[in-house]
Parts: C-alpha cells; sequence; structure tokens
C-alpha cells in the first residue's frame, strides 16, 4: 500500500513538469527574435488552425520571446517560451 502511494506522488510529479518551452522557466534559449519565430509551429487544435500572436517579456535580466497560439473552436490557449541569448 505505501509503495502504491509512492509510486503515484511520483507519478503525478512526473506530469506536473513543464517540457522545454512550455513555461518561462523552461524557455527555449534562441539566438534572436527571429530564431523563436522559425521555431514555433502553430498546429492544428479541434481541427481549427491555431491564431499565433507574439509578445515579450522580461524575467529577471533575460528576455524573452512568448508565443500564444489561441484556438478559437475550443478556446485552448498554449504558451511557448524562448529566451534570447543575449551573450
Amino acid at each position: 500500500k505505501r509503495l502504491r502511494a509512492t509510486w503515484r506522488r511520483r507519478a503525478f510529479r512526473r506530469a506536473q513538469r513543464a517540457g522545454a518551452g512550455e513555461s518561462p522557466a523552461t524557455a527555449v534559449e534562441v539566438q534572436s527574435a527571429e530564431a523563436a519565430r522559425d521555431r514555433v509551429r502553430v498546429g492544428e487544435c479541434c481541427g481549427q488552425t491555431r491564431t499565433l500572436s507574439w509578445s515579450s517579456a522580461r524575467l529577471g535580466a533575460d528576455a524573452l520571446e512568448v508565443a500564444r497560439l489561441d484556438c478559437e473552436s475550443c478556446g485552448d490557449v498554449v504558451r511557448r517560451y524562448f529566451k534570447i541569448d543575449t551573450d
């Protein structure tokens, strides 16, 4: 019983981890804003093409480009974060 609870907790933690670019902390590093725009994939949701919009943000000393992908059909919103390499 105790082992099963441990497995369930670990599985839950793994499911909660953000993948590359899914959160500001896991932003994908790129050389420029143009490189970020080349890397994002719009894709489809519910059979509809997503609407793409861009914004800029700062997280401490890091410059971020944020891609927002909206599905007008179901209202799903996906954000992808890119860290601009300033070195």
